[in-house]
Parts: C-alpha cells; sequence; structure tokens
C-alpha cells in the first residue's frame, strides 16, 4: 500500500485537487482516498476507485467469433450485389438496344 498526496490549488471559493499517478505494471488498481482533517483524530474516507491498466498489445480474444466480424457487411452486401446487376444489366441493354438500332439503319442504308 502506497500513500500519495494530491496536489492542490486553494482558491478564494473552492480548493482543486489532482492525482497523478502513473502505474508500472498491468493490472487492476484500487485507490482509496482520505481527507486528513487536523480537526479530526483519524482519516475520513472520501471515495474509492479501481482501474484496470491492460497492455494494449495484448490480444484478450485470440480467436474471435468471425459471424461477428462480418455482422455489418452482410447487410451491405445484397443490395450493392442487386445495385450491381442492375447498373450492368441497363448498360447492356442500352449497348445492345444501341448496337441494333445502328445494324437496322446500316441495313436500311443498303437497300
Amino acid at each position: 500500500m502506497d500513500i500519495i498526496d494530491l496536489l492542490t490549488s486553494h482558491g478564494l471559493d473552492r480548493s482543486t485537487f489532482k492525482f497523478d499517478y502513473s502505474p508500472i505494471y498491468f493490472g487492476s488498481y484500487f485507490f482509496e482516498f482520505y481527507l486528513n482533517d487536523p480537526y479530526l483524530p483519524d482519516p475520513q474516507l472520501i471515495c474509492n476507485a479501481t482501474f484496470d491498466y491492460e497492455d494494449p498489445n495484448s490480444n484478450s480474444n485470440p480467436d474471435p467469433d468471425p459471424n461477428g466480424l462480418y455482422q455489418g457487411d452482410v447487410v451491405v452486401t445484397l443490395p450493392l450485389a442487386i445495385g450491381m446487376i442492375v447498373t450492368v444489366s441497363i448498360f447492356l441493354f442500352g449497348s445492345s438496344k444501341v448496337t441494333r438500332f445502328k445494324i437496322f439503319k446500316n441495313k436500311r442504308a443498303l437497300k
């Protein structure tokens, strides 16, 4: 158990307390904050807090659920595929109609 004093600054209408702590080891930390009041015999517990300091490079879930990874893609895939098919179909239909019209026009010109 370590005791760390808070940084304090006092103003006319308030006091500000700052807590600056950088953990050395990864793990769970538990903090208790006490007020040392000179008019009371024992320090008074103000609050407590917990903090988990985890390694950002660790892979907590080495084998993720593949269904969860691509769930958002499934929603987009079908409309995208339909849109691509419709676009290609319109292009092919339009170009084949123009080609047929040119062939028909050339045949009429030859007669």
